[in-house]
């Protein structure tokens, strides 16, 4: 069915696009926002180990010789602790003291020196299981999508 020109001329200059402008603002807003996530966010990586030993601050646990990149002096790490027999763990800040390369069952030892001035230090004294938390890399998800791309090839 044909449409005159001059209504259809009419509808054209009544219609002042305000939805669609709001809509494309609304989306154009939350893409630049995923935009900076994406190149700015920072994603932390963490190794995870087992605690093999304890005594008086001084910590030994092991982590698979596939950590990679590798564990390296003076890092961070995090001891979720549980005292023998107990329910709870608490979490012990700590620091990389030493790395043994060597490979023994798939594992590598890593000693570690607890802050004795935690709270939960207290736990160090009565022997010791529990989890080692080490930050191993901090990477965006864009240099993350490029490694895994990279690996691909």
């Amino acid at each position: 069915m044909p449409i005159a020109f001059a209504q259809s001329l009419r509808s054209l200059q009544q219609d002042r696009h305000r939805f669609s402008l709001v809509w494309l603002l609304i989306v154009n807003l939350i893409f630049v926002t995923w935009l900076l996530w994406f190149f700015l966010a920072s994603l932390t990586f963490y190794a995870h180990g087992q605690i093999v030993k304890s005594s008086s601050g001084i910590i030994v646990a092991e982590f698979p010789a596939a950590t990679q990149p590798p564990i390296r002096l003076g890092q961070a790490a995090r001891l979720y602790a549980q005292p023998v027999g107990a329910d709870s763990s608490d979490l012990i800040p700590a620091t990389v003291t030493e790395v043994d390369d060597r490979i023994r069952n798939g594992q590598i030892q890593v000693t570690l020196y607890a802050d004795m001035d935690s709270p939960h230090a207290a736990a160090l004294q009565t022997g010791l299981t529990g989890q080692v938390e080490i930050a191993i890399d901090k990477i965006s998800p864009a240099a993350l999508v490029l490694r895994g791309a990279r690996n691909e090839e």
